[in-house]
């Protein structure tokens, strides 16, 4: 049992600080992250500050989320030989640490773990500490420099590192960057840099051009303003930024050299398709969209597919061999990987009851440091197993996969301690750690929440090796039936799980290794006591017709109760003459609905009376006139997007998903914030939701979807919207995951 200790700063290295020199180590020491990372020393009668300050740097226990003894102390090894508190001696050898000005980075951020020390000064120098702080003063209100701040939670609000480098820029023209969620100030110093990607639009006016535009000699001025009219400048500006850097006229570059380097003029416009579909017009070597404004369209010619954004997708899809091979990343050679019997050593060393259960949980990705659905229910769980004083142990493949990784393969594993980053093991010593790991603890469980990236007969001996064959198992999504998680058939239509020997998987990307798939995890179903949890009955009903896998037990949970609370009139101002505010949340994903955001969004959004708005970490891709409004969801804090909707009063969310959704925190949430969810039939449980809380309306198809805006029916919807809200409110309860079935807690 630790004591208290008193207050010696002779012990501590602050002997020779002033009381303000202290002050600042004080300001910056972040007493709930201690007790929150080590719970052994969250006792009545221990100060966290002065155990730190005396033991917990000995022990190379962090201070705060931005610092990292042990890495400092590497860093700076004689600090340790002169008894020198490494935390101390940073923040005095950088006494402008506070007053903003440039200083010594500090030895590691949560978002900078995975770099050297001359990795991070490389960022460090294109951070510009003065710009952030004027541009944004609010930051000055924290503790943290600037440039912890922008890498704790800046760049996920869109903001600036310097004026050399446009954050919401950067992710609006990089999408593997964006989809990605890496920071990406990081990815453009070391990647993007060489690979010529700009830091920020070459925004500065363009001059006008005197070259004569091609194709268009001879014309009338009424005519050029008619095809002037069928050219987006956004668009074509937001998708050629070679064009910007140029700084010549969009229009004159695309009439007298972009439609001939088959660029688009606009979203609607294909210069190939449309050459290819008129040999007339490319025989003649005339400009397309010159030719379709004057005649093709009178002429009822096409200027897209019929097929619309699918065939686009359609024609640029891969082999699945081909992509798989694309996310495998290659460790460093020299990464440390630790034993089964190393890993013991640091989980019981972190333990903290002698009654406490350990969990062991199965994932697809680092749930930390990726936004989702699924993440979100992992760090739902974990935040229940600690509660309880219990082990939570989260292991996922350090090099993730779209498949199930080769049944040969020992794969390389993360774990994640009761949501701090641990260690990299194998998934072969990781299944020796299980069954040493087994005696010192009550009980053990092992929680599969997706086998993506893993070899499932590693996984059934990993349960094996806790001494039973039971194991839950949830169905965040239908992995289990097929590679294609959301079962849509190469990647763009809901195909309904058919038969494995049916057309619709010969002619699909996922079908060759559907085959073997489906064996594979036939095979661990068989070798395991499965007890499968499901978030909505629609999801348990479609996954029993069609798995043709057998659970030793099946139960649904959904992973959220909603009440309902009436709520006393405020006296606030009618929304009646306010704009319809139509939302789009999350990830925009062609089967969450994105290009029909946009298709709605084009029909309304130059007219008066409506406001588009779009919800997500991230900036969306570009889309003109949109309002992005960052949000990120997390355990700590769950009620974000329910909050960021309220607070922008958005009436009506677009959740037009061609998938069937299992469950759909995004309905949940607008639903709580007071709008209606718009949606497809075909929408599995967002379709169930909005039906079972009359909370927005389920449409047959897109022209149904345009219609709506036409016929009156948004107008009423709208309307019945915004007099509920005043009313009544739903409030949302979420669940404990697999903690509430579970018999008797670990």
């Amino acid at each position: 049992m630790f004591r208290k200790s008193q207050s010696n700063p002779a012990t501590y290295g602050l002997e020779n600080l002033s009381p303000a020199e202290l002050d600042r180590v004080r300001s910056i020491f972040d007493e709930t992250y201690y007790h929150k990372r080590y719970p052994d020393i969250a006792l009545p009668g221990i100060d966290a500050f002065d155990h730190f300050m005396n033991f917990g740097w000995k022990e190379e226990r962090d201070p705060c989320a931005i610092f990292h003894t042990a890495t400092y102390l590497q860093q700076v090894p004689e600090l340790r030989e002169k008894n020198v508190n490494p935390f101390v001696h940073w923040i005095i050898e950088n006494k402008h640490l506070i007053k903003g000005q440039k200083t010594t980075p500090p030895p590691v951020l949560a978002f900078l773990e995975d770099f050297t020390s001359e990795q991070i000064k490389l960022i460090w120098e294109e951070f510009d500490e003065a710009y952030y702080r004027d541009r944004y003063p609010d930051v000055g209100k924290s503790t943290l420099s600037g440039f912890e701040h922008y890498m704790q939670q800046g760049w996920r609000e869109g903001r600036d590192p310097s004026a050399n480098f446009s954050t919401n820029y950067y992710l609006e023209v990089c999408e593997d960057v964006r989809d990605s969620g890496i920071n990406p100030l990081t990815h453009w110093v070391f990647e993007g840099r060489k690979e010529k990607r700009r830091g920020v639009a070459a925004l500065a006016p363009t001059k006008k051009s005197t070259t004569p535009l091609s194709g268009l000699e001879g014309f009338s001025e009424g005519k050029i303003a008619l095809i002037r009219q069928a050219f987006d400048t956004y668009y074509y500006n937001s998708h050629y930024l070679d064009v910007v850097a140029a700084k010549v006229d969009p229009f004159e570059h695309y009439m007298n050299h972009g439609w001939k380097e088959g660029r688009d003029p606009s979203a609607d416009f294909s210069t190939n398709f449309y050459l290819e579909q008129a040999p007339d017009v490319k025989a003649a070597g005339m400009n397309p969209l010159v030719h379709w404004v004057l005649a093709g369209k009178s002429e009822g010619r096409l200027v897209r597919h019929p097929g619309g954004i699918r065939y686009d997708l359609l024609l640029q899809q891969r082999p699945f061999s081909e992509m798989a091979r694309e996310w495998k990343r290659e460790l460093p050679e020299d990464i440390e990987i630790k034993s089964g019997e190393e890993v013991v050593s640091l989980v019981l060393a972190g333990k903290t009851s002698e009654n406490s259960g350990l969990i062991i949980s199965v994932s697809h990705d680092n749930y930390r440091r990726i936004g989702g659905g699924v993440q979100l229910c992992v760090q739902r769980e974990e935040a229940a197993a600690t509660a309880g004083g219990n082990t939570y142990l989260n292991i996922h493949p350090a090099s993730p996969l779209p498949c199930l990784a080769n049944e040969d393969d020992d794969p390389v594993m993360q774990i994640l301690l009761n949501g701090q980053e641990l260690c990299l093991i194998r998934m072969s010593e990781m299944i020796i750690a299980a069954k040493k790991l087994g005696p010192s603890y009550k009980t053990t469980k092992v929680i599969v929440h997706h086998m993506m990236g893993h070899v499932p007969e590693l996984v059934s001996k990993l349960v094996a090796a806790t001494g039973t064959r039971d194991c839950f198992v949830w169905l965040h999504d239908f992995f289990t039936i097929c590679p294609s998680y959301a079962l849509q058939r190469n990647n763009l239509t809901f195909c309904g799980a058919p038969d494995i020997k049916s057309n619709s998987c010969k002619i699909c990307l996922f079908g060759k290794e559907r085959a073997s798939h489906q064996k594979r995890m036939q095979a661990f179903f068989a070798s395991v006591e499965a007890k499968v949890l499901a978030p909505s009955n629609g999801a348990m009903d479609l996954w029993k017709a069609n798995s043709k896998l057998t659970p030793a037990s099946a139960e649904v949970l959904p992973h959220v109760k909603l009440t309902k609370k009436n709520k006393k009139a405020n006296g606030t101002a009618s929304e009646a003459d306010a704009p319809k505010r139509i939302a789009f949340v999350g990830y925009p994903g062609i089967h969450k609905g994105w290009h029909t955001f946009v298709k709605l969004h084009k029909q309304l959004n130059t007219r008066e009376g409506y406001r588009f708005v779009y919800f997500g970490s991230n900036p969306p891709p570009a889309t003109e006139n949109l309002q992005h409004v960052a949000v990120t969801v997390t355990a700590e804090n769950p009620g974000a997007m329910i909050d960021a909707l309220a607070e922008n009063q958005i009436d009506l969310v677009l959740h037009w998903a061609s998938c069937f959704e299992t469950f759909s925190f995004s309905t949940i949430e607008a639903i709580c914030a007071g709008s209606a969810v718009l949606t497809n039939a075909g929408s599995g449980n967002v379709a169930s939701l909005v039906r079972k809380y009359d909370a927005g309306a389920v449409l047959n198809d897109e022209e149904d979807l345009l219609e709506l805006f036409e016929d009156g029916r948004a107008e009423d919807l709208v309307s019945k919207t915004r007099d509920l809200r005043e009313k009544q409110q739903w409030k949302a309860d979420l669940s404990s995951m697999t903690f509430d079935v579970l018999e008797a807690k670990p």
